[in-house]
């Protein structure tokens, strides 16, 4: 037997738990990444960055980077969302406005001006591509300017993920080896999640990620090097293993997060006997709070 219908067969729909997933199965509908973060080029370009700000399909982004005669410059505006990963708007600069020591701040002394376009381009939920153009009246040379520029989220201190969780899981099934019931699926899991710091300044950690059913009995785990990038972590090679199993298959964990009440998310897929799995979690943490 398979991986995939030992897999299936043991996650079973919970009858009383119905409720409780319509309940939390809401927040994994977002149709796009959440990229509140700070960003950068990287380590060793640092020196300027961007804030990102979103709300469902608007991203507020403040940029701090300096003119041409290496003044501090404020840039920013909204980015309203084109596609999935996709966003633009106009990009503003701050011309005067009033001294931060004034108490109370005057907000008609702030003046603002269009002084170009900027869109972001995400290719995974940490990394992605910024590009900005500044028009000649705003860019300190007399000519236009810009940049295209990779950016990723940068990272302040290690995240806990670990403790034990109950949630909502969704996940799809798409590709010839799925067989006839490959629709969607959503699951009350509980959810036990370990983490084994392996390198501080790298940000990377050992994951393990055991799923049970309602009577505790394990359906499935995943474990592997989790990188973290800004407030998420990835695992981009796991090993899932499931009981009854005749093998291991290799998972990705990724975008995964804390959430509110120090709560999980996170998303994954795999792919096994031709059937690829897409899922997102959202849980809740049973055993500690922030």
């Amino acid at each position: 037997m398979s991986m995939l219908r030992t897999s299936l067969r043991a996650l079973r729909r919970y009858g009383a738990g119905l409720a409780a997933v319509a309940l939390l199965a809401s927040p994994l509908a977002h149709a796009d990444t959440d990229y509140s973060d700070i960003w950068w080029e990287g380590p060793g370009l640092g020196g300027w960055g961007v804030n990102m700000a979103q709300n469902d399909s608007l991203i507020y982004i403040t940029f701090f980077v300096y003119d041409a005669a290496g003044k501090a410059t404020w840039f920013g505006g909204t980015m309203s969302r084109v596609a999935n990963g996709v966003y633009s708007g106009t990009l503003y600069t701050v011309i005067k406005g009033d001294f931060y020591g004034n108490d109370p701040f005057n907000p008609t002394l702030s003046q603002f001006a269009a002084a170009g376009s900027m869109s972001f381009t995400a290719s995974d939920p940490s990394h992605g591509q910024l590009s900005y153009t500044v028009d000649s009246a705003h860019s300190g040379t007399g000519a236009p300017a810009g940049r295209t520029v990779g950016i990723q989220r940068q990272s302040l201190q290690m995240l806990d993920v670990s403790g034990n969780f109950m949630g909502a899981e969704q996940y799809s099934l798409t590709g010839s080896g799925c067989g006839s019931g490959a629709s969607p699926q959503t699951f009350f899991d509980q959810i036990v999640i370990t983490q084994t710091v392996v390198s501080t300044s790298a940000m990377t950690s050992t994951v393990n990620i055991g799923i049970y059913d309602e009577q505790g009995n394990p359906v499935c785990s995943t474990k592997g090097t989790a990188t973290q990038t800004g407030k998420t972590l990835e695992i981009p090679s796991g090993i899932t293993t499931c009981p009854g199993g005749s093998s291991s298959t290799s998972a990705r964990v990724y975008d995964m997060r804390i959430a509110a009440d120090a709560g999980i998310e996170y998303r994954w897929t795999n792919t096994v006997d031709g059937c690829v799995i897409e899922g997102r979690v959202n849980a809740l943490n049973s055993t500690k709070a922030r």
